[in-house]
């Protein structure tokens, strides 16, 4: 973490959660040809990948943010710093993308300034959550963010006309969210 940011482990997989049941969760309430888009680790890509198959999900790629420069570092001097964040890209059924131009596995798009003005630590960078929208829903679709963070994604559907659910288990980043949708003049009421 950071001063700003504390939190016991930035490695998702060594977090106390139920990934069986969340996947589960996800897998109930997704509809049939859709799209899962799950920022992640190598480690814990592995760790759910026999799960989400038992589940009916197709893990289709793996997609790479790449950044100008690591956010922060992971590896705490056992390997190499990472500068890139793995997306998993499942599928439930057959969708196919929506077809836009330049789709491709690697999205190239720089962090956004340094860490201590994040919302939250794990913040992700507008346009690469403005693309996967792009890439896989229509206006006026449900988007779901299990983990809504800062945000992000409720301001891209919101910017898209797409209307969304988000979960957040932290108070204070529920409140950091709608007072950011709020001055985004996006909504006039809470949506989470």
């Amino acid at each position: 973490g950071t001063k700003k940011h504390k939190i016991e482990s930035v490695d998702a997989a060594n977090l106390n959660i139920n990934w069986k049941s969340l996947c589960w969760q996800m897998r109930r309430v997704l509809k049939l040809n859709c799209h899962l888009y799950m920022f992640t680790s190598e480690v814990l890509l592995f760790r759910l990948y026999p799960i989400m198959k038992d589940m009916g999900f197709k893990l289709n790629q793996i997609l790479i943010w790449s950044k100008n420069r690591p956010t922060f570092d992971m590896t705490y001097g056992l390997k190499y710093k990472y500068k890139h964040e793995l997306i998993a890209f499942y599928t439930i059924g057959h969708k196919k993308l929506i077809k836009r131009p330049n789709q491709y596995t690697v999205f190239n798009h720089a962090i956004m300034g340094e860490q201590q003005y994040y919302i939250h630590p794990t913040q992700k960078p507008i346009n690469v959550i403005r693309e996967l929208i792009l890439n896989s829903s229509k206006e006026k679709d449900i988007v779901l963010d299990c983990f809504a963070g800062s945000g992000t994604t409720a301001v891209a559907c919101k910017e898209l006309g797409r209307d969304f659910i988000g979960f957040e288990i932290s108070d204070e980043y529920y409140r950091k969210i709608n007072e950011r949708l709020q001055q985004s003049n996006l909504i006039e009421n809470n949506w989470f």
